[in-house]
């Protein structure tokens, strides 16, 4: 499987170009046997496609919010230069933790792969893309196979991945992040290891968290992971008798 990272390069050109192809859109599929409108996804298709391209794009939002429509524009205008594109949603945290993420896509990428000759997609033409912790979890189903592989799907299948200002580095970011995102089990290893840095003031990883707090503005994203941890920075003491958080 190539891991196309200049892909992203040609998606942003893609989006560029104009078109007057006429489209067929789908909204709010069921790809899991549920009403969960987070387990729900889009699809933006030439008209008369046959053998196009599959695209399957998954939103931002440091899986704690976002929605498939903020990517509605990235469907249209690639539907528009000939690629089938999938816009699914998945659920949220707190209200599920690592892994059901990557579980809900998984299963998206399944069904888009199931139904790709009746939306005009090739089933052997797939690229995964998505942006911010969208591109988290489709390097996660490039580099792990066990996620598509549960799902029904082999991950030579995939043709291409362009995660766009995805994260990569769990360790090193998860400081920021909640066990109500990463699991009690995930969140208490992580937990250990950065507050271990934290106490070496002198390591890469706290010089690395420290630098990134001077730099970065604090975004709606950033604002929204320190008020879903009780506004406690990453190297803060737990309460007592509070669940260690990282």
């Amino acid at each position: 499987m190539a891991i196309d990272v200049l892909l992203a390069t040609a998606l942003a050109m893609m989006l560029a170009a104009g078109s007057s192809q006429r489209l067929l859109i789908q909204h709010d599929i069921p790809y899991r046997d549920t009403e969960d409108v987070r387990q729900t996804l889009d699809v933006y298709a030439p008209e008369g496609a046959q053998d196009a391209p599959l695209l399957v794009f998954v939103h931002g939002g440091g899986l704690l919010f976002g929605d498939k429509s903020l990517v509605a524009h990235v469907g249209q205008r690639l539907a528009a230069a000939g690629i089938v594109t999938v816009a699914p949603n998945h659920r949220f945290s707190p209200a599920v933790t690592h892994p059901a993420h990557v579980e809900d896509v998984a299963a998206a990428v399944a069904w888009a792969v199931d139904h790709a000759r009746e939306i005009g997609a090739d089933p052997d033409r797939v690229v995964l893309a998505g942006h911010s912790s969208g591109g988290y979890l489709v390097a996660l189903l490039a580099t792990d196979p066990r996620w598509l592989e549960a799902a029904g799907v082999a991950r030579d299948a995939i043709r291409a991945v362009a995660p766009i200002s995805g994260f990569f580095h769990v360790p090193r970011l998860a400081p920021e992040r909640p066990q109500t995102v990463w699991g009690r089990g995930t969140g208490a290893l992580v937990g250990r290891l950065s507050r271990r840095a934290c106490r070496r003031r002198g390591s890469p990883d706290a010089a690395a968290l420290r630098r990134r707090r001077r730099r970065r503005p604090q975004s709606r994203e950033h604002r929204l992971r320190r008020r879903a941890q009780g506004g406690r920075r990453p190297c803060a003491a737990p309460d007592r008798g509070a669940p260690a958080r990282p």
